[in-house]
């Protein structure tokens, strides 16, 4: 009876000692949804999904909002959204493979490894063409996905070919789809299957991200049920869809969700994708001696990958048309991704806050 007593009381602390450690848990959950709330609401943001990761575990997950004005179908989790340049992040991954690989060097140039190229193209390193330092000319425009030839995305490439260099190699940084175009190449080179099978069979597939591998690079919700329209509001506040496919792939095309992009971080972090983290997220130095990115809260943009530099809660990021992000907070052993179908919700702008719940000192 003695025993039955002390197993009794030992296993009742147990109990009551794992539901004190699951508290905080529970605690940030509720206020990630409450928050969740007032952000969508501020922003008009339709739809979104939340993941959040600590350690190697998805500690929260949840769907908000609506898939769509016409259906106002609800969002589960079961939902793909588009990614847009988060593939860059992607495209990152695949070049660090090749290098792990022994196929080429980030410090290589893409004459090296692309015949064809124009001559003033040839000396462009492969890891200037990552961090969008290369000083190529555009093939796109400043609006949204406007080809330099309408329409016409080899005719763009051909003339895009014959443009003067934006500015001296790795003296600026200007956001450029074009250097991307090339390592698609690069990567079809070296992987006869092809860029979209080398990212499936590489990456998604290793990090059991069966819906996005079935999702392809398909970017339309015509012939994918579960993948929800972005839309815009214009200047009169008036809702539209964001109806355009993504043609340049390996910039921007895929879709995703967000506990399979959790996943996915898992798998980098815990280093099943690559081996090289410091690499892929060391940001490029210009010849000023200062990194820069998109802004603005990130400070300087890597192999594919965009940095947060600061003193607290350093991260690193990966985000896309304004409307999705993923962040890393690799000192606290914490990350979080966002995903919305509003462009111009700028997830990376409140991702911050999302994280704090999780971080006990982070301060915002």
């Amino acid at each position: 009876m003695r025993l039955f007593k002390t197993l009794f009381y030992t296993s009742s602390l147990l109990v009551i000692s794992l539901s004190l450690l699951s508290m905080p848990l529970v605690a940030s959950a509720h206020s990630v949804d409450r928050y969740m709330q007032t952000v969508m609401q501020e922003k008009k943001i339709l739809g979104a999904q939340v993941a959040v990761i600590k350690g190697d575990k998805i500690v929260f997950k949840n769907s908000y909002g609506i898939t769509d004005v016409e259906t106002k179908s609800a969002v589960t989790d079961a939902n793909l959204f588009q990614i847009n340049s988060m593939t860059k992040a992607f495209t990152g991954v695949a070049i660090m493979q090749l290098v792990e690989a022994g196929m080429l060097q980030l410090d290589d140039s893409a004459g090296q490894h692309l015949s064809g190229l124009p001559e003033h193209w040839k000396p462009i390193k492969i890891k200037h063409l990552l961090a969008h330092t290369s000083g190529l000319p555009m093939v796109l425009t400043g609006h949204l996905l406007d080809l330099i030839v309408l329409n016409d995305l080899q005719a763009s490439w051909q003339k895009a070919k014959t443009l003067p260099m934006r500015f001296k190699e790795n003296t600026q940084f200007n956001y450029n789809q074009t250097g991307y175009m090339l390592l698609g190449q690069i990567i079809d080179k070296y992987k006869p299957q092809g860029f979209q099978n080398f990212i499936i069979t590489g990456q998604l597939a290793k990090a059991g991200m069966t819906k996005t591998a079935s999702a392809a690079f398909d970017s339309t919700v015509k012939t994918n049920a579960q993948l929800v329209p972005q839309y815009f509001y214009n200047n009169q506040h008036h809702v539209f869809h964001a109806e355009y496919e993504d043609m340049l792939q390996t910039a921007a095309g895929m879709s995703s969700n967000a506990e399979e992009l959790a996943s996915y971080l898992i798998s980098l972090k815990s280093k099943k994708l690559i081996q090289n983290l410091s690499a892929l997220w060391t940001p490029v130095t210009l010849a000023d001696g200062k990194t820069r990115s998109i802004g603005p809260i990130e400070t300087g943009y890597a192999m594919g990958w965009q940095i947060i530099e600061r003193e607290n809660h350093p991260a690193v990021s990966s985000s896309g048309g304004n409307a999705v992000s993923m962040v890393i907070y690799p000192e606290d052993d914490v990350a979080v991704v966002v995903l919305t179908n509003l462009i111009g919700a700028n997830p990376i702008l409140f991702a911050d806050k999302i994280a704090a719940q999780y971080i006990p000192d982070f301060k915002l």
